[in-house]
């Protein structure tokens, strides 16, 4: 073999080592807070300006006790399930149990963000061809109204034959949030001002 075939096959074979030792390639551009663990599959989280990835739901404050920074508080969250596909690991259709969930986190001020509730876990069976049936998710939080709350939704594959053991993990910082008719980046308030009166 010429030695100019042989250095363009090396080039090949360590390219194609490079993309294996990755791992599969998300289905979504990953932000901050993004990250992945162990073996994952396909996977896309639902999260664009268009259709947020999370919403925020608020309630009036009572007028006799509504505080002078806030008319609505907080009161829950709901979420967009990701779309996750079992690992391809062959040429075969590839089955195995995969699950999500998502966790609500709250910052005051210049504080770190912390995690102050959980929701419940989803389990639904997923193939490499078809993406498990998850259903939206929603828990409910009574806000601080000087404090932003921020959504991570989780992605899990679980082993075939145990699945209480998770063999991957995908997480994703939500960015995009749905408050009362417009959309915030980043987070959502815990409380909103009544609108100035002119």
């Amino acid at each position: 073999m010429p030695r100019n075939s042989r250095t363009l096959l090396t080039v090949a074979l360590a390219s194609m080592a490079l993309v294996a030792a990755a791992g599969p390639v998300a289905a979504h551009d990953s932000g901050d807070g993004d990250a992945h663990r162990g073996k994952t599959g396909k996977h896309k989280f639902r999260d664009s300006l268009e259709k947020p990835g999370a919403r925020c739901v608020y309630q009036a404050v009572e007028p006799s006790v509504a505080a002078d920074e806030a008319a609505v508080e907080l009161v829950g969250v709901k979420v967009r399930p990701p779309k996750v596909w079992a690992i391809d690991r062959n040429d075969r259709v590839n089955r195995q149990p995969v699950a999500w969930r998502f966790i609500l986190q709250e910052k005051s001020g210049d504080g770190e963000w912390t995690k102050v509730k959980r929701s419940r876990t989803q389990v639904r069976r997923a193939s490499d061809r078809r993406a498990a049936n998850f259903k939206r998710l929603g828990v409910r939080y009574d806000g601080d109204p000087a404090a932003e709350y921020r959504v991570k939704s989780k992605a899990y594959w679980l082993s075939r034959r145990n699945p209480l053991k998770k063999v991957g993990a995908a997480t994703h910082v939500v960015d995009y949030y749905k408050v009362r008719g417009a959309v915030e980046e980043g987070s959502c308030p815990g409380g909103i001002p009544a609108p100035e009166t002119p």
